[in-house]
This record gives C-alpha cells, sequence and structure tokens, in this order.
C-alpha cells in the first residue's frame, strides 16, 4: 500500500497570493522568503518542513552570504549554545566542497544528510553535525536560484531520506520559481 500524497493546493495558492502581494524592498522580501511556507502550518507539517535559509551571492566579494533563516524553534534549536550570527555565515564561491556551493556551481539541487558538508571553513568540525542533531533535522536540500539574482535556498527537513520524496521535490522546484521571480521584480529598474 503507498501513501497517497498530501494535498497541498492551498499552499500553493496561498503562496502565490503571498508573493502577488511581496514588497518591493529586499528585507521584506527575505522576510517572506524564509517564512511564507510556515504560515501553512498543517502543509509545512505534511511536508516535514522545518525551517529554510536564504542565501544571495555577493559578486564583488566572490562569496555565498546567508541573509535570512525561519525564526522559530527549530531553527533556535539548531544554534542554541552555538555563538552564530546570520551575517557572519558567509562561504567563499572556490569552497567546493560545501553543498551549497556545489548547487550554485552544478546549477542543481544538491543533498546533504550531514551538516558537515555546509560548515563554514572557519567553524570547528563537527559544530554543524551537533546543530544539526539539535534542531531535529536529518535531511537538507541545497537548491540553487539560478535567476538573474543569484543565490541558493536551503531546505531543512525532518525524517530520513526514504520519507522525503515527490511531495518535497515539488514543492522545492516551484518555490523556488516563485522566490526567483520576486527577486526579478526586485532587481527591475524603477520606471519614472
Amino acid at each position: 500500500m503507498t501513501n497517497a500524497a498530501p494535498d497541498l493546493s492551498s499552499l500553493y495558492a496561498g503562496l502565490q497570493d503571498a508573493f502577488a502581494e511581496a514588497g518591493a524592498d529586499q528585507d521584506s522580501l527575505s522576510q517572506l522568503i524564509v517564512e511564507a511556507p510556515f504560515a501553512f502550518e498543517r502543509e509545512a507539517g505534511l511536508l516535514f518542513l522545518g525551517f529554510i535559509s536564504y542565501f544571495l551571492v555577493d559578486e564583488a566579494g566572490q562569496a555565498l552570504q546567508l541573509i535570512g533563516v525561519t525564526d522559530n524553534d527549530y531553527y533556535r534549536q539548531s544554534v542554541q549554545g552555538y555563538p552564530f550570527a546570520v551575517k557572519e555565515y558567509i562561504v567563499p564561491l572556490t569552497a567546493t566542497d560545501n553543498s551549497l556551493i556545489q548547487a550554485l556551481h552544478e546549477g542543481k539541487p544538491v543533498v546533504s544528510t550531514n551538516w558537515e558538508s555546509l560548515r563554514r571553513e572557519d567553524a570547528p568540525e563537527g559544530v554543524a553535525r551537533l546543530n544539526q542533531a539539535s534542531g531535529g533535522i536529518g535531511y537538507s536540500v541545497a537548491y540553487p536560484l539560478t535567476g538573474k539574482t543569484q543565490g541558493a535556498l536551503l531546505f531543512n527537513y525532518f525524517g530520513l531520506p526514504e520519507n522525503i520524496g515527490e511531495p518535497q521535490d515539488d514543492f522545492m522546484a516551484r518555490y523556488a520559481k516563485l522566490v526567483e521571480r520576486a527577486l526579478a521584480r526586485l532587481a527591475e529598474p524603477v520606471a519614472s
């Protein structure tokens, strides 16, 4: 007997509406990107979605910088007791052993079941794995943003890889497209 895919139609309709009404500044859009799916608690739960991290490429610095993270208990638990500042998570674009950088270079999602693959070069070994365990995250996907504005989303899920499948893949693909379109609108010059 196979499990039926969850009905996520209300999630997709709500996200379409939220992004259609998105603010025209980077800060409000960044907040929307990391928080919007969690306004749909039931659907986020059906997806086993814990939290989302949002990164942008800093072309001048040739690095990927963390811009925002979902502000929920799961994220806070993952960094509890660890001095972590969002703006200090910066990874050089040359760090090809990092899953986020791999996703950017390859232009396709990269799965991580061990956050050591997301660790900054200057972070102590083992800390990222402890953070992952503290947040209860078993499966993460670095999803590249390939539009005009380059970056990545990190989708962090509860559960084991065998519990992640088509519903999550569909969600990530749709959500990344919504984000790319919103970022493209933000980058468009304002007509005077």
